[in-house]
């Protein structure tokens, strides 16, 4: 056994998308384990907190990065393991920005009232990360511990589990660090005519499709293609 492990959901939405052998490989790339979820395990709140399952993996495994199934990783990709090697910071992208697309002040601003000290981000902007691909170590393992105990807030639930996994890290004072751009390269509102996002480490498909047709499927296949030369 490795001592990190990658782990993505083969289920509901991600179910046998052609995206998982890549993330599979990737993780050879990186000499960590791969665990695809293709049933239910944790069965709570909504489909998104199957992913509360890397609490579990966290007595076996020193680091788990999550991954959905909707990303996909590029040729060249680095090893995200050693681009952030802290053990002691959660890693994930920080998206709160003041496009129309990305603010998420909305989300955010209703709890203050129970957690005025909502920290900010270098942007200025309150910290609020993409919770689809996140890198988590066994020293913040006991904050999750109790993840089905959601407290009644207004929105917690915004965004399947993101808002609450916000809630619980900076709540928790837990040491964050947002990754850079191109270990979750989303849209944010943006086209992208120029097909930058080609040059990325992964290419997060969050959300509806801008890039293509408005078939998400399709053009996360076109944007394969490209990349892989088939």
């Amino acid at each position: 056994m490795k001592k990190n492990v990658i782990l993505t959901l083969g289920i509901g939405s991600y179910k046998d998308l052609f995206t998982i052998p890549i993330i599979k490989k990737y993780a050879e790339k990186c000499d960590t384990d791969f665990i695809l979820l293709t049933h239910n395990v944790i069965n709570y709140a909504n489909f998104y907190f199957e992913k509360f399952f890397f609490v579990d993996l966290l007595d076996r495994y020193e680091r788990v990065l999550y991954m959905d199934a909707d990303v996909l990783i590029t040729p060249n990709a680095k090893n995200i393991f050693e681009e952030y090697p802290d053990v002691n910071k959660f890693y994930a992208f920080h998206e709160n920005d003041d496009t129309k697309d990305m603010n998420r002040d909305y989300i955010i601003n209703p709890l203050l009232e129970d957690f005025p000290d909502w920290p900010f981000g270098d942007n200025g902007k309150r910290l609020y990360f993409n919770a689809g691909i996140f890198l988590v170590s066994k020293p913040q393992q006991d904050i999750f511990k109790s993840f089905r105990q959601i407290p009644s807030l207004p929105g917690i639930l915004e965004f399947g589990d993101q808002t609450y996994m916000n809630y619980l890290v900076h709540k928790n004072k837990v040491i964050f660090q947002s990754f850079d751009y191109s270990f979750n390269r989303m849209h944010l509102g943006n086209k992208d005519e120029n097909h930058e996002r080609l040059n990325a480490n992964f290419i997060h498909y969050a959300g509806p499709d801008v890039y293509g047709n408005g078939n998400k499927n399709e053009t996360m296949v076109n944007d394969y293609n490209k990349l892989y030369n088939k």
